[in-house]
């Protein structure tokens, strides 16, 4: 039987449109009537409203299409700034019945925090806030003003936060108070240490839990965070960073002896730095049950083996796994 392209699988269109830019996904809509399920879905199921240069009229389609009855969405990125009012912000969500996974951005205008206590997000599992500097989440307006987290009608597996003076310390501790038998991966913006201390204090509720750790800002010197907070994550197995230096320096002493994985994600051009910063940190590093490194964004053809054999040697003592984008050095005795 010939294939053709109004006799493709559902699940294929699906795929193709759901790693679709929008505008991608509305055209393939027009295709042909095989097309207009699996495109619709994606599209209303994956919302992306980050860009604070979005439309208000198309933040209204959206708002108002009788779609979003039928395609439900799973997914919703917002920057708080396009919509007029809080009380816009809430009715949006109290709209999306199902969400699995949201991201806002306090922008141009603060916003409370109490419009994720709208009872339709029971459905959240990952969550990723972002303030911008000194505008982010309120607390929530309470009479006796106390400082008792507050229970939020989710439970998150995943939380992206961005530690800057916008994250209060309320918000923080009902964070992990609300998911403490669930949260397992949490990633940290460590630009700023403003909400670090506050951070700090709550941590005991989740700390526990927490398998994957992703640093993905660059520490700078003048803020030198404390970090013996990463010892007391007795489960991580996986820590991701977005730059090595000075980072891995920083936080090398601290990591606990339950890590498996490190995942450096970072430039090709800057792999000289990387291999200088991995050899002056790695002693550092508790041995433990570490069995890789890798490079997930540099191919293994631009890593110089012979230039670079004190570190291969060094791997090769600990057993270690060297992983590229395009494939693993793998040292002799490792996995012995």
């Amino acid at each position: 039987m010939q294939t053709t392209i109004t006799s493709l699988p559902f699940e294929l269109i699906l795929s193709i449109a759901e790693v679709s830019y929008c505008e991608d996904r509305s055209a393939m809509s027009l295709v042909c009537k095989s097309w207009l399920d699996p495109a619709r879905q994606a599209l209303f199921g994956e919302v992306d409203f980050w860009d604070p240069a979005t439309s208000i009229e198309r933040i209204a389609q959206w708002r108002e299409s009788p779609c979003r009855e039928r395609y439900p969405s799973r997914s919703i990125s917002l920057a708080t700034s396009l919509m007029p009012d809080e009380a816009s912000l809430r009715l949006a969500l109290e709209s999306c019945s199902g969400l699995r996974e949201l991201s806002l951005m306090a922008h141009k205008m603060h916003a409370s925090w109490a419009v994720l206590l709208c009872p339709q997000l029971s459905t959240l599992r990952s969550l990723s806030l972002v303030a911008c500097g000194a505008i982010g989440f309120e607390d929530p307006g309470q009479k006796d003003q106390t400082t008792e987290p507050r229970t939020l009608p989710f439970q998150l597996e995943k939380l992206s936060l961005g530690l800057d003076e916008g994250i209060t310390p309320l918000l923080i501790s009902s964070l992990f108070h609300s998911s403490r038998n669930t949260l397992s991966s949490l990633t940290l913006d460590l630009n700023s240490d403003t909400a670090l201390p506050a951070f700090v204090i709550s941590l005991p509720l989740v700390a526990n839990r927490i398998k994957h750790l992703h640093l993905p800002g660059r520490l700078r010197k003048e803020i030198s965070p404390d970090l013996s907070f990463l010892s007391t994550l007795k489960s991580l197995e996986t820590l991701t960073l977005s730059s090595v230096t000075p980072t891995i320096g920083a936080v090398a002493p601290h990591l606990p002896p339950t890590l498996r994985q490190i995942s450096i994600v970072t430039l090709e051009s800057s792999i000289t730095n990387m291999v200088r910063a991995l050899l002056k940190a790695l002693p550092k590093i508790s041995v433990g049950t570490l069995e890789r490194i890798e490079f997930p964004q540099t191919r293994q053809k631009k890593f110089d083996v012979a230039k670079h054999a004190a570190l291969i040697n060094a791997f090769r003592d600990r057993k270690i796994l060297l992983g590229f984008s395009d494939g693993w050095i793998i040292p002799v005795g490792a996995g012995k």
